[in-house]
């Protein structure tokens, strides 16, 4: 009985193999899947009126903008009242932001994208960091965050 069950899984593993290529199963960084420049543009344009928002002194509208495509945004309206009281506290000991430059990007496969930007205030410098998910209906920034350029 046992020569029996052996002799299934070995008939499953062959079968397996047959179906499935060996590139599916290969961890090669060149089977990773990976943004194109377009996608690097789109989730860049993505964060820019967010950018603007920011530089504008408009942190509700920033957060709100940031976050309106985002399905589970309806779970996170304290959340979004934080984010907002954070970033004027922020505003208010380092001063406006007057420049931001996008000093870093990365990739999770080709569906999700990091952005860092560095952005200098009167006083200090800050790093956002941008989480953009390409989902069927277009990007959506699924996180936001930012700290001390330190």
């Amino acid at each position: 009985m046992t020569r029996m069950r052996v002799s299934h899984k070995v008939s499953a593993v062959l079968l397996a193999a047959a179906i499935f290529p060996t590139s599916a199963f290969a961890t090669d960084p060149e089977t990773v899947a990976v943004p194109t420049e377009m996608d690097y543009s789109r989730a860049a344009e993505t964060v820019d009126p967010i950018i603007s928002n920011l530089k504008a002194n408009k942190f509700q509208d920033a957060v709100e903008l940031a976050f309106e495509s985002n399905p589970l945004v309806g779970n996170m309206k304290s959340q979004i009242s934080v984010l907002v009281g954070q970033i004027t506290t922020v505003a208010e000991i380092y001063g406006p932001i007057q420049q931001c430059e996008l000093a870093e990007r990365s990739h999770l496969g080709s569906l999700m994208i990091r952005l860092t930007y560095v952005c200098q205030h009167e006083n200090y410098l800050t790093r956002w960091h941008f989480k953009i998910a390409r989902i069927t209906k277009g990007n959506t920034i699924m996180s936001m965050d930012f700290a001390d350029a330190s």
